[in-house]
């Protein structure tokens, strides 16, 4: 599996997992499961898939998945993907693929 596939599986993972009333723990549990690296914000002050975080996420709410690998020799591949929660789980705000081709 190269890098590519490995930022667009975990994004997968992520947007197959969540929930409206998943507790942002449980989100970042999954990011962590798949590779130990979850995406998330740096930022303190707004809502983010996090360890020990137990607020529940709820329809409506936005986040912006960012998984990042470093390949020795290469620097860091990265993938930006705004989701948004639904009713029924988490969706793309946008129509890309989640894998895309090196440049």
């Amino acid at each position: 599996m190269d890098a590519l596939d490995l930022v667009a599986q975990a994004t997968q993972v992520v947007i197959d997992g969540v929930r409206p009333g998943l507790t942002s723990h449980a989100a970042d549990e999954l990011a962590r499961d798949y590779w130990e690296y979850p995406p998330l914000w740096w930022e303190n002050d707004v809502m983010q898939l996090r360890p020990l975080d137990e607020r529940p996420l709820i329809k409506g709410m936005t986040f912006h998945l960012v998984p990042s690998v470093h390949v020795a020799g290469l620097g860091f591949v990265n993938q930006s993907m705004p989701v948004v929660i639904t009713e029924s789980g988490c969706e793309p705000l946008v129509d890309l693929p989640l894998r895309l081709a090196a440049a």
